[in-house]
């Protein structure tokens, strides 16, 4: 079977073998929802995520009915911060099938960082009851629990998860963001160090000592993090929290650099737009 194949070849990591069958599947039926979602996943992953978002929407417009194509769609949207049409996309999918957990988690996620809290915990709610062992489920109710300052119900929630998996990097950033909460920075930072150790791609990690780092006034030890971490990973997205970083830190000719190299990296990261907007207005360049 070409379908199996070549998703074997994807996960084995051979996008070139994988894209070849994927395109004689194609070549004999141009519908081929799986092999259209495929191939926009193995875009994605090169970093041509111009070319992805127009297959995967493609194939949502040519299968209206596929709560699989509306949730990757929604997670092309969500990764380029185009919150409107991910959010659109997300909900397309409940419409569908409301018990899908996965499409609750990305919605509560994406709501989560745009601020809207109260909509965030209600979405997180709901996939915790749909699947009450999720651990995605339970992970976005605690951050949306504690995002709406919940704490007392927040630690409730995550005192077992970290009983369970003690191993797990996203617990402990948790734990890290609960004492931050409590104004509690050593134990803060020694909770997102914690989490490094289990997992040194954690971004949500990474960016919590950032904060303790520019909460005390030390911008050196700040600027110096991301840019240890970018000689490693030098992903658009940790383009764009160096740049945060660097802002934060009143280095506004450093954030533009680093926006200016997301841009050139990946021109669909509307963040960095606004981020790059917000650096001009700061000074005073407002043509």
């Amino acid at each position: 079977n070409d379908q199996l194949l070549a998703r074997a070849y994807a996960i084995s990591g051979d996008r070139g073998k994988a894209k070849e069958l994927v395109d004689t599947i194609l070549g004999r039926d141009r519908q081929d929802l799986d092999a259209q979602l495929l191939k926009g996943q193995l875009l994605f992953d090169e970093g041509n995520r111009d070319a992805s978002l127009s297959t995967v929407k493609a194939a949502a417009e040519s299968h209206p009915d596929s709560a699989e194509a509306q949730l990757l769609l929604g997670r092309m949207y969500a990764t380029r911060g185009d919150a409107a049409p991910a959010e659109v996309a997300f909900r397309e999918v409940l419409k569908i099938n409301p018990r899908i957990t996965a499409a609750q988690v990305e919605l509560s996620r994406l709501l989560l960082s745009t601020g809207r809290t109260v909509d965030s915990l209600q979405s997180a709610e709901e996939a915790a009851r749909t699947e009450p062992n999720s651990l995605d489920a339970r992970l976005v109710l605690v951050r949306s629990l504690l995002a709406s300052k919940d704490i007392p119900r927040g630690v409730k929630e995550m005192v077992p998860l970290l009983a369970q998996r003690p191993d797990l990097a996203d617990v402990h950033a948790l734990v890290g963001v609960v004492a931050v909460l409590k104004n509690d920075v050593t134990g803060g930072r020694s909770a997102f160090e914690r989490a490094l150790s289990a997992n040194p791609n954690s971004q949500e990690a990474l960016a919590g000592l950032i904060a303790l780092d520019l909460r005390v006034k030390n911008n050196g030890a700040a600027t110096k993090r991301i840019d240890d971490r970018l000689r490693t990973n030098s992903s658009p997205e940790m383009l764009l929290l160096a740049a945060r970083t660097y802002a934060a830190a009143g280095d506004m000719p450093g954030a533009e650099r680093f926006l200016r190299r997301v841009i050139d990296a990946d021109a669909t990261m509307l963040p960095a737009y606004g981020l790059l907007a917000q650096v001009y207005l700061s000074q005073g360049k407002l043509d």
